[in-house]
């Protein structure tokens, strides 16, 4: 998904909620984190879909993308002790 695609899903949302005070559903909170995940900044993310650091803080512990992680071409070069 792009933020393009989850900033239209977070707008219809916030239109079609029932009441303010309603929580921002889980499926969004799960997109975020995957499009954090994807390499894309959360600050980024929080400017284009009005989130808060602190919301996003919050909702971090909750919410764990089980993506591979990339490659940084290190190599641990630490002598092995025998």
């Amino acid at each position: 998904m792009t933020l393009q695609q989850l900033k239209d899903k977070f707008n219809h949302w916030r239109r079609n909620k029932k009441c303010k005070s309603e929580h921002i559903p889980q499926h969004l909170w799960q997109a975020v984190f995957a499009l954090e995940a994807q390499g894309c900044s959360i600050s980024h993310i929080c400017q284009h879909l009005s989130l808060s650091g602190a919301q996003v803080a919050k909702q971090r512990p909750y919410y764990s993308i089980n993506e591979p992680k990339q490659n940084t071409g290190f190599i641990d070069i630490t002598p092995q002790m025998y």
